[in-house]
């Protein structure tokens, strides 16, 4: 592969001895294991594992295609299936927590410590909205974390920072032969991200207002993401709940934090809420 390789997001897991993919048969984790898999020697042991919960007829189906693709890449694969009654109220997050369990426990019995799941960026906007929709507030805007601790297992998302459509881009070059062509342009400074809310949000949230002092946004480092607005003649005005991002790039967590809220200070419109504490765990394990 080049130095463009689709192999950097998951420099961070280089180390480890062994990791376990979980993979579903989606895109996702179809990207996450083609990744995996061209890594060069030496790379950790790599095993998969795809979670049948039982609850749809295709799940059997699906799990026997990401064994067979992981025969083909030479990655051992366990179907790992969820026993028992389903329970009628919460299907959804017990179904979540089952999958965390199986996987755990099958990671423990290969040897792996970290099981390394595909979430990406699409998934952490749904989860940011999933959390303020149950009523966390703007405390929810934290969204999931890159690494996590689940008993004695280490839980790892590499690619949080990756849209949805550029893992499909990735699973369309393999399946044309030209994975080796493709290039990844992959940033490694640290990035963060502070979400702009309309007043009211996550509740019933203003419409209409008007937002200032992108044009001066725009002459400074970062970018500014539009969510959730629209033009009205020559304004730009709030058109959802959660409304702007603004990201800045630094080389550790702490100047990336000072860039985005410098974006963050440069706009305003009538009950922009946001929070403040956006990235200080990180910046306190940068000074450890």
């Amino acid at each position: 592969m080049s130095a463009g390789a689709p192999t950097a997001p998951l420099a961070s897991l280089r180390d480890e001895p062994a990791l376990l993919l979980a993979v579903s048969g989606g895109p996702d984790s179809t990207a996450l294991l083609l990744m995996a898999s061209e890594w060069a020697e030496p790379k950790p042991r790599l095993f998969a594992a795809t979670v049948d919960h039982g609850l749809r007829p295709e799940s059997g189906a699906e799990a026997a295609a990401a064994a067979e693709l992981c025969a083909r890449l030479g990655v051992p694969h366990a179907t790992l299936r969820w026993q028992g009654r389903k329970p009628t109220t919460r299907l959804q997050e017990r179904a979540r927590e089952a999958r965390y369990d199986l996987l755990a426990a099958h990671a423990r019995q290969v040897g792996a410590g970290v099981v390394v799941t595909a979430h990406h960026l699409d998934d952490q906007a749904e989860t940011v909205l999933f959390r303020l929709a149950r009523g966390s507030g703007l405390a929810g805007l934290a969204g999931m974390a890159a690494r996590s601790r689940r008993g004695a297992i280490d839980i790892a998302r590499p690619l949080l920072a990756i849209p949805k459509a550029d893992l499909v881009a990735l699973c369309e070059a393999a399946r044309n032969g030209t994975l080796d062509a493709f290039d990844v342009q992959w940033d490694s400074r640290a990035a963060l991200g502070v979400v702009m809310a309309a007043g009211g949000y996550p509740d019933a949230y203003r419409k209409g207002d008007t937002v200032d002092g992108l044009e001066a946004a725009a002459r400074l480092p970062g970018k500014v993401f539009h969510a959730g607005t629209r033009c009205d003649g020559s304004r730009v005005v709030t058109a959802g709940g959660r409304v702007l991002c603004a990201v800045g790039l630094g080389d550790t967590v702490g100047a990336a934090q000072q860039q985005a809220y410098a974006l963050v200070d440069a706009i305003h419109w009538d009950l922009v809420q946001y929070r403040r504490d956006i990235g200080y765990r990180a910046i306190a394990r940068e000074r450890a």
